[in-house]
């Protein structure tokens, strides 16, 4: 067996080992520290990065989405931070009857709050020149994430109800803290004005999370 055959067999021993042989390279003690490594390190990723959605989940059924993301998901990247994205894609694609869409829909937000607080904001983007507002290039922020839910999922928590699926979206914006506190200072100072027309309402809410552009 070539040291290619041996790795594939190793990594699926380690993701699947009651459906994979064991490989005879590798010492069973040495593979049973490696099998508990992986799963111990993936699981915490996920419970940290989804708290409420692992609080709502049964722990027996949170152990088995755990599982069989281990086994059956092919994972776009090979970096940790993005196991929690990962997690999300796996969830929307598994057809299982306790993961629906409200399951699904929680995740996504969860892990929205996760990209809005590490995500990079490249150097060219700059901060704003509050005495210059309206002569300024702008773009949404790197650290803004906008999505659409049918569930009020920034009101649940490990032991609210389950609630009912609304009929008509909600377009929920999450961004990081600071940023949108620093635009928000300068518009306060350049007397920017919020009217009533749902238009202007979403421009000021990007504009509030947005960043000038060198």
């Amino acid at each position: 067996m070539s040291f290619i055959d041996t790795q594939k067999q190793f990594v699926a021993y380690l993701r699947d080992p009651q459906n994979n042989p064991a490989p005879t390279a590798v010492e069973g003690r040495l593979l049973a520290i490696y099998r508990r490594l992986i799963r111990n390190n993936v699981a915490s990723f996920l419970s940290s990065g989804f708290p409420i959605l692992k609080a709502r989940t049964p722990a027996a059924t949170w152990q088995s989405w755990v599982d069989a993301f281990l086994v059956s998901h092919q994972s776009n990247s090979p970096f940790f931070s993005e196991i929690g994205r990962e997690f999300v894609s796996f969830l929307e694609q598994y057809e299982n009857a306790q993961v629906g869409q409200l399951e699904r829909e929680l995740a996504r937000y969860e892990r929205m709050d996760v990209d809005a607080m590490f995500a990079h904001i490249p150097t060219e983007f700059r901060r704003a020149n509050r005495d210059d507002i309206e002569n300024q290039r702008w773009v949404v922020s790197p650290a803004a994430f906008l999505d659409q839910f049918h569930y009020p999922v920034t009101k649940l928590d490990s032991s609210s109800e389950n609630p009912a699926r609304q009929e008509h979206p909600q377009f929920i914006l999450v961004y990081r803290p600071h940023v949108a506190a620093r635009l928000a200072d300068s518009l306060r100072r350049a007397h920017y004005s919020r009217t009533d027309s749902l238009q202007q309402e979403v421009t000021l809410l990007l504009l509030l999370t947005a960043h000038r552009l060198q």
